[in-house]
Protein backbone atom coordinates (compact mmCIF):
# COMPACT_ATOMS: atom_id res chain seq x y z
CA UNK A 1 0.00 0.00 0.00
CA UNK A 2 2.89 2.47 1.18
CA UNK A 3 4.00 2.30 -3.03
CA UNK A 4 0.91 2.31 -4.43
CA UNK A 5 0.87 6.45 -4.43
CA UNK A 6 4.54 6.80 -5.21
CA UNK A 7 3.36 4.31 -8.43
CA UNK A 8 0.44 6.21 -9.22
CA UNK A 9 2.74 9.58 -9.36
CA UNK A 10 5.38 7.48 -11.50
CA UNK A 11 2.88 6.57 -13.79
CA UNK A 12 0.60 9.29 -14.48
CA UNK A 13 4.11 11.08 -14.83
CA UNK A 14 5.32 8.79 -17.71
CA UNK A 15 2.04 9.41 -19.61
CA UNK A 16 1.84 13.16 -19.31
CA UNK A 17 5.41 13.07 -20.31
CA UNK A 18 5.19 10.82 -23.36
CA UNK A 19 2.19 12.73 -24.70
CA UNK A 20 3.97 15.97 -24.44
CA UNK A 21 6.20 14.95 -26.77
CA UNK A 22 3.86 14.37 -29.38
CA UNK A 23 1.84 17.07 -32.02
CA UNK A 24 -0.88 17.19 -34.37
CA UNK A 25 0.00 15.68 -38.05
CA UNK A 26 -1.23 16.98 -41.25
CA UNK A 27 -2.97 14.35 -43.40
CA UNK A 28 -5.73 12.26 -45.04
CA UNK A 29 -7.59 10.29 -42.57
CA UNK A 30 -10.42 7.43 -43.22
CA UNK A 31 -12.19 5.98 -40.39
CA UNK A 32 -15.16 3.40 -39.51
CA UNK A 33 -17.04 3.00 -36.13
CA UNK A 34 -20.84 3.05 -35.00
CA UNK A 35 -23.08 5.53 -34.51
CA UNK A 36 -26.55 6.50 -32.71
CA UNK A 37 -28.86 9.05 -33.27
CA UNK A 38 -32.27 10.34 -31.97
CA UNK A 39 -34.36 12.69 -33.69
CA UNK A 40 -37.08 14.02 -31.85
CA UNK A 41 -39.54 16.60 -34.03
CA UNK A 42 -42.98 17.76 -35.17
CA UNK A 43 -44.72 17.64 -38.37
CA UNK A 44 -45.13 21.64 -39.52
CA UNK A 45 -47.58 20.91 -41.82
CA UNK A 46 -50.75 18.58 -43.48
CA UNK A 47 -53.06 16.31 -42.27
CA UNK A 48 -50.53 15.35 -38.91
CA UNK A 49 -49.77 18.48 -38.46
CA UNK A 50 -48.84 18.93 -34.94
CA UNK A 51 -47.93 15.51 -33.99
CA UNK A 52 -44.61 15.00 -31.82
CA UNK A 53 -42.46 12.05 -33.16
CA UNK A 54 -39.23 10.35 -32.07
CA UNK A 55 -37.22 8.22 -34.17
CA UNK A 56 -34.21 6.50 -32.53
CA UNK A 57 -31.12 4.49 -35.20
CA UNK A 58 -27.78 2.84 -34.34
CA UNK A 59 -25.51 1.92 -36.84
CA UNK A 60 -22.62 1.41 -38.65
CA UNK A 61 -20.48 4.72 -39.56
CA UNK A 62 -17.90 5.86 -42.16
CA UNK A 63 -15.90 9.09 -42.79
CA UNK A 64 -12.81 10.78 -44.08
CA UNK A 65 -11.19 14.30 -43.43
CA UNK A 66 -7.82 16.28 -43.93
CA UNK A 67 -6.05 17.84 -40.78
CA UNK A 68 -4.52 20.61 -41.29
CA UNK A 69 -1.55 21.15 -38.29
CA UNK A 70 -1.43 25.03 -36.81
CA UNK A 71 1.92 24.44 -34.99
CA UNK A 72 2.02 22.07 -31.74
CA UNK A 73 -1.67 23.03 -30.39
CA UNK A 74 -3.92 23.11 -32.91
CA UNK A 75 -5.48 21.75 -35.71
CA UNK A 76 -8.20 21.98 -37.80
CA UNK A 77 -9.79 19.31 -39.87
CA UNK A 78 -12.15 19.40 -42.72
CA UNK A 79 -14.26 16.28 -42.20
CA UNK A 80 -17.15 14.23 -44.03
CA UNK A 81 -18.90 11.52 -42.01
CA UNK A 82 -22.23 9.31 -43.24
CA UNK A 83 -23.95 6.33 -41.22
CA UNK A 84 -26.62 4.09 -42.28
CA UNK A 85 -29.00 2.46 -39.28
CA UNK A 86 -31.54 0.55 -38.51
CA UNK A 87 -34.32 2.69 -37.11
CA UNK A 88 -37.77 2.47 -35.45
CA UNK A 89 -40.48 5.13 -34.14
CA UNK A 90 -43.76 4.48 -32.32
CA UNK A 91 -45.05 7.29 -34.64
CA UNK A 92 -43.90 6.82 -37.81
CA UNK A 93 -43.39 4.33 -40.42
CA UNK A 94 -39.27 4.34 -40.44
CA UNK A 95 -36.88 1.31 -40.84
CA UNK A 96 -34.16 2.96 -41.80
CA UNK A 97 -32.01 6.22 -40.85
CA UNK A 98 -29.20 7.67 -43.22
CA UNK A 99 -27.37 10.52 -41.38
CA UNK A 100 -24.54 12.54 -42.70
CA UNK A 101 -22.23 15.34 -41.41
CA UNK A 102 -19.95 17.91 -43.74
CA UNK A 103 -17.90 20.40 -41.74
CA UNK A 104 -14.60 21.28 -39.79
CA UNK A 105 -13.10 20.39 -36.93
CA UNK A 106 -11.24 22.50 -34.44
CA UNK A 107 -8.96 20.83 -31.75
CA UNK A 108 -6.89 21.77 -28.97
CA UNK A 109 -3.87 18.96 -28.59
CA UNK A 110 -2.60 17.98 -25.23
CA UNK A 111 0.48 15.94 -26.75
CA UNK A 112 -1.13 12.43 -28.31
CA UNK A 113 -4.57 13.45 -26.99
CA UNK A 114 -7.31 16.30 -28.26
CA UNK A 115 -10.28 17.92 -27.24
CA UNK A 116 -12.27 20.41 -30.24
CA UNK A 117 -15.72 21.57 -31.37
CA UNK A 118 -16.70 21.17 -35.01
CA UNK A 119 -19.76 22.65 -36.56
CA UNK A 120 -20.89 21.93 -40.14
CA UNK A 121 -24.26 20.86 -42.24
CA UNK A 122 -26.24 17.80 -41.17
CA UNK A 123 -28.52 15.42 -43.13
CA UNK A 124 -31.33 13.34 -42.03
CA UNK A 125 -32.54 10.34 -44.56
CA UNK A 126 -35.81 8.43 -43.25
CA UNK A 127 -36.95 5.48 -44.94
CA UNK A 128 -39.17 2.80 -44.81
CA UNK A 129 -39.58 -1.23 -46.43
CA UNK A 130 -43.13 -0.99 -46.34
CA UNK A 131 -45.12 -0.37 -49.83
CA UNK A 132 -46.08 3.17 -51.04
CA UNK A 133 -44.10 5.09 -47.83
CA UNK A 134 -41.90 7.36 -49.25
CA UNK A 135 -38.65 8.63 -48.53
CA UNK A 136 -38.01 11.84 -46.53
CA UNK A 137 -35.32 14.14 -46.09
CA UNK A 138 -33.89 17.26 -44.44
CA UNK A 139 -31.24 19.14 -43.86
CA UNK A 140 -29.67 22.13 -41.00
CA UNK A 141 -27.12 23.28 -39.23
CA UNK A 142 -25.04 21.82 -36.17
CA UNK A 143 -22.19 21.45 -33.70
CA UNK A 144 -20.64 19.31 -31.58
CA UNK A 145 -17.44 18.48 -29.22
CA UNK A 146 -15.02 15.63 -30.11
CA UNK A 147 -11.98 13.94 -28.18
CA UNK A 148 -9.85 11.84 -29.06
CA UNK A 149 -6.06 10.48 -29.57
CA UNK A 150 -3.74 9.80 -32.21
CA UNK A 151 -0.55 7.64 -32.18
CA UNK A 152 2.21 9.68 -32.68
CA UNK A 153 4.39 6.67 -34.05
CA UNK A 154 2.18 5.94 -36.75
CA UNK A 155 -1.25 6.80 -37.87
CA UNK A 156 -3.59 5.20 -35.76
CA UNK A 157 -6.48 7.36 -33.84
CA UNK A 158 -9.54 6.90 -32.02
CA UNK A 159 -12.58 9.78 -31.34
CA UNK A 160 -15.49 10.13 -29.72
CA UNK A 161 -17.98 12.75 -30.96
CA UNK A 162 -21.43 14.51 -30.04
CA UNK A 163 -23.60 16.18 -31.96
CA UNK A 164 -27.07 18.39 -32.03
CA UNK A 165 -28.54 20.13 -35.00
CA UNK A 166 -31.72 21.77 -36.27
CA UNK A 167 -32.95 19.50 -39.24
CA UNK A 168 -35.49 21.08 -41.24
CA UNK A 169 -37.87 18.76 -43.63
CA UNK A 170 -40.28 20.22 -46.08
CA UNK A 171 -43.58 19.52 -43.44
CA UNK A 172 -41.56 19.02 -40.57
CA UNK A 173 -38.70 20.27 -37.92
CA UNK A 174 -36.39 17.83 -35.51
CA UNK A 175 -33.46 18.16 -32.85
CA UNK A 176 -30.80 15.83 -33.77
CA UNK A 177 -28.46 14.17 -31.28
CA UNK A 178 -26.09 12.16 -32.27
CA UNK A 179 -23.17 10.36 -30.99
CA UNK A 180 -20.50 8.64 -33.10
CA UNK A 181 -17.36 6.36 -32.01
CA UNK A 182 -14.25 6.12 -34.74
CA UNK A 183 -11.18 4.03 -35.23
CA UNK A 184 -9.34 5.23 -37.90
CA UNK A 185 -5.58 6.07 -39.99
CA UNK A 186 -3.93 9.56 -40.81
CA UNK A 187 -1.92 9.00 -44.14
CA UNK A 188 1.24 11.42 -42.93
Amino acid sequence: MRFAKPALILAVSLLIGTTLWAKPESGFGIYAGYASHSSKGEITEGAFQGLEYEVTSSGPSLGIDYQFALGDTFSLSIVWMSSAEPAKSDELIVDDAGHGMLGVQLKYWFGSTFAGVQAGNYSEILSSDEEGVSDIDGTGTGYGVVLGWESDKGGLFVTAQADMAKIKYSDAESDLTGYRLHVGYRFK
